[in-house]
């Protein structure tokens, strides 16, 4: 054989072995794709499937460090401009071929239904970073390892219109999502049919649309500022933002509730209108004793101040600039601003939609407030799309603006406003801007005001469910001037087609230290604890209302993994711990370090020990490496506790007979999660491993919610008749 004919035979074999890789691919990818869609469409959710044509990742050298841009070719027309976030769920390792990791990008729209693209990527990707100089020096070009954090994203349609996208969020790893996806990338193919690499779009004035440019000018036009004009015209605009910047908004804590849950609660028309579009959110207390008291103990007072100052001078404009909805929230902040003696010069609500929307759920017989569901699209891509929208309105209808102020909680929105505002500076629009990067600071920790919140939301979703089903407590009505037919399926109901009920479901595996231990811990730590959190207040401010740590030393978590076997022994056992170290001072947290001792020294495990920590922080503390400082001599001890489950409150299906009869006892199962005094029992008498001892519960009717497997009397085009496993479902957070 010649040479030339064992090329050719070569590059067959090499070409027909890529084919197999990829056939391989393709089916791996198309099992995963069943088994999620199969999952999600079983809960009643709902996502669009997009085909992936091609992806490739591209070296991004304009910081100090490279980072990947992630270039994904969808087989669509649709516009991805109108992509206003992208959310990623846990990565998977590819089993076929090593370093090989696939995702599910969930791309989220104004539509109420969001797209879901396949994602396949090479995580050691290495690049040559050209070389530099910076401040003199010069830094030679070297190969590197290109990190990939998935946070920057080119998307490209089929007609090679593309956008360039930053603000992604991450999926927890209990995300349940989908692909659909007929034919498989080449992650390393880089070069088909590549667009131009663009910086994130910047929105200008004269790139709004005329239907952004009229709600933005009649938003304006209805303001204090333009129905009492200023005898000076303003040369300063200073702009601050409401949630957890100026107000301390309440949110659900991590400390509660699931991770899964937290994802539901937030989302738009699946339980309800999406926490930060639902009225209940703000519902403090009784609405007339707040106003009286201008919402005592919710106001950063720093920042209430800084408007203050603010407002006095002539020179200045100042507004409210928030993503809150303008529906409903115009008939409660501009209350809370005014008790508090805040007048601004324009209260920036979002207002997409400005009209109500059409999908209500009215209570006739037990007093609720109506539910209003969002089903209509927005106008606006995403809160950050419409605040430099916002701003670009005012710069052009108010001439005599040459320097901006801006205050902001949000990481992401203040790293977006210091390259929107630069570029402002850049093209003469204005002289100078700052922006302030607020800590977002959350009230006092209240967790019977969050679980009775909850409730009044899972409720009002089972009885409009209901009524979808049975006609009964709630009406269905359209209150559109122009009446049109909500089709089934755009009725948000249907995005949820199952009743629930709140119950305690494994959330980790660890350590619970008995109470003598708990009760030992507190008395040795507390006066240390409250000596630091002095020093602490006295660098960083306090106010009243502000949410402060709590103790939370009775738990020890071991591994997220629900699992009967640990690395320090079985569910059940007794493990006792030395505490070898203590979290240096400076942060609003006090951790130990301790150990599981064991008869051989050489399996003892290390593992963090919270005792003291603000709620909210639960997430923050775990991911961070420690620096540790050695015990003294008077906090050295022993302590014990027994390996069991750590339980969070989330969501389970259930009957609608059901959830009647078990409303007393999950209250008590909630208040005694709250409590972190929750606990089914030992692995040998009732644990989700031992399907035995289940199933004797479920014939002693000890379990509150058994699974059906007789007849019903129920409506029988009612979903809920038939039993469902427990299931995920789609999560994120779209605010």
């Amino acid at each position: 054989m010649s040479t030339e004919e064992k090329n050719i035979t070569s590059e067959t074999a090499t070409a027909e072995g890529a084919e197999q890789i990829d056939l391989v691919a393709k089916e791996w990818i198309q099992a995963q794709t069943e088994k999620e869609v199969k999952r999600i469409r079983d809960v009643g959710s709902s996502v669009i499937p997009l085909k992936t044509l091609n992806c490739g990742i591209i070296p991004n050298f304009d910081n100090k460090k490279p980072r990947a841009i992630n270039r994904i070719e969808l087989d669509t027309n649709i516009d991805l401009s109108k992509v206003q976030q992208i959310m990623v769920s846990p990565a998977v390792s590819y089993p076929h071929k090593q370093h090989f990791n696939y995702v599910n990008l969930i791309l989220v729209t104004g539509q109420p239904i969001p797209f879901l693209a396949p994602y396949l990527y090479q995580t050691n990707l290495k690049v040559t970073q050209p070389e530099r100089e910076e401040e003199g020096r010069k830094y030679p070009s070297k190969q590197v390892i290109l990190k990939n954090d998935l946070r920057e994203y080119l998307l490209i349609n089929k007609n090679d219109a593309y956008e360039s996208q930053e603000d992604t969020e991450f999926l927890d790893s209990s995300t349940d999502v989908a692909s659909d996806a007929d034919d498989v990338p080449d992650p390393n193919d880089h070069h088909r049919r590549r667009a131009p690499l663009n910086k994130k779009r910047i929105a200008t004035y004269d790139a709004l649309t005329d239907e952004q440019k009229g709600i933005l000018h009649r938003q304006l036009k209805s303001s204090r500022f333009s129905k009492h004009p200023p005898q000076v015209p303003p040369t300063k605009l200073a702009i601050f933002d409401f949630d957890n910047t100026l107000f301390f908004s309440p949110q659900l804590s991590p400390t509660i509730w699931s991770k899964r849950f937290l994802g539901l609660i937030a989302a738009e028309s699946v339980w309800g209108p999406g926490w930060w579009r639902d009225e209940r959110s703000l519902d403090l207390g009784p609405f007339e004793e707040l106003k009286a008291k201008a919402w005592e103990g919710y106001w950063n007072e720093t920042i209430v101040s800084k408007a203050r100052e603010c407002i006095a001078d002539p020179e200045t404009m100042t507004v409210i600039l928030t993503g809150r909805r303008y529906h409903p929230f115009h008939k409660y902040i501009p209350i809370m601003l005014d008790s508090k003696g805040l007048v601004f010069d324009l209260i920036g609500l979002r207002p997409d939609p400005e009209s109500t929307s059409d999908v209500h759920w009215v209570a006739n017989n037990y007093g609720r407030k109506v539910l209003t569901y969002n089903v209509v699209p927005s106008v606006f891509e995403s809160t950050a799309h419409f605040k430099e929208g916002f701003i670009a309105n005012i710069l052009h209808k108010v001439k005599s603006i040459e320097s901006i102020e801006l205050w902001d909680d949000r990481v992401p929105h203040v790293k977006n406003f210091k390259i929107f505002l630069k570029s402002l500076r850049q093209d003469g629009v204005i002289k100078s801007s700052k922006v302030h990067g607020v800590p977002g600071v959350k009230p006092v920790y209240n967790p019977e005001w969050e679980a009775g919140i909850v409730l009044r939301i899972i409720n009002s979703h089972n009885y409009a469910l209901k009524a979808k089903y049975n006609g009964a407590r709630f009406e269905y009505r359209d209150v559109v001037e122009n009446a049109m037919q909500i089709e089934d399926d755009t009725n948000p109901i249907c995005f949820a087609r199952k009743y629930l009920t709140i119950v305690p479901a494994e959330d980790s595996t660890g350590i619970r230290l008995k109470n003598e231990s708990q009760a030992r811990l507190k008395s040795m730590f507390e006066p240390l604890f409250k000596k630091r959190m002095e020093i602490y207040y006295q660098k960083h401010g306090h106010f009243k209302g502000q949410e402060e740590p709590v103790f939370f030393g009775k738990y020890c978590m071991l591994t997220e993994r629900i699992i009967k076997h640990t690395c320090c022994g079985f569910v059940g056992y007794t493990s006792r711990l030395r505490i070898d170290g203590i979290s240096p001072p400076g942060k609003p947290w006090l951790l130990l370090k301790v150990t599981v001792l064991k008869d051989d020294p050489s399996e003892e495990h290390e593992h963090i020990l919270p005792l003291w920590y603000k709620p909210s922080d639960e997430n923050v503390f775990r991911k961070l490496s420690h620096h540790w400082e050695d015990i003294s001599q008077e906090y050295q001890t022993e302590i014990e506790g027994k390996i069991t489950y750590d339980y969070k409150l989330s969501v389970q299906q259930a009957r609608w007979d059901m959830i009647r009869k078990q409303r007393k006892k999950e209250k008590d199962r909630v208040k005694a999660v709250i409590n972190h005094t929750y606990d089914r029992g030992s692995y040998k008498m009732d644990h989700p491993h031992n399907t035995k001892n289940r199933r004797k519960d479920h014939r002693q009717n000890n379990d509150p919610y058994p699974r059906h497997h007789g007849p019903s009397n129920k409506h029988p085009y009612d979903p809920t008749n038939f039993p469902y496993p427990d299931q995920s479902s789609f999560t994120g957070r779209w605010k």
